[in-house]
């Protein structure tokens, strides 16, 4: 396994495509990485159906689950899907 300096990282964030889309680098370049933001929370509120064929398929539906006045999200038990940026 390698390790990434944080000059690599700075030109694969820089190249065409780059490392990640939307990065922030000043908040989110790290010397050895780059810190994930998350985007949204979603809670799972039904369960989704995969059959043994593509055509039956039914996603799980989902729900937005909103921060509080302090920009945290409360998470109960349960699934959840993360969207980061």
């Amino acid at each position: 396994m390698t390790v990434l300096s944080r000059e690599e990282l700075r030109a694969a964030l820089a190249a065409t495509p780059p490392l990640i889309e939307d990065a922030d680098i000043h908040l989110q370049l790290q010397p050895n990485g780059v810190d994930l933001r998350v985007e949204r929370v979603q809670r799972l509120t039904s369960p989704g159906l995969l059959g043994a064929a593509d055509t039956v398929r039914e996603p799980a539906a989902r729900e937005d689950v909103r921060t509080d006045k302090d920009g945290w999200w409360d998470l109960h038990r349960g699934a959840y899907v993360i969207t980061y940026r």
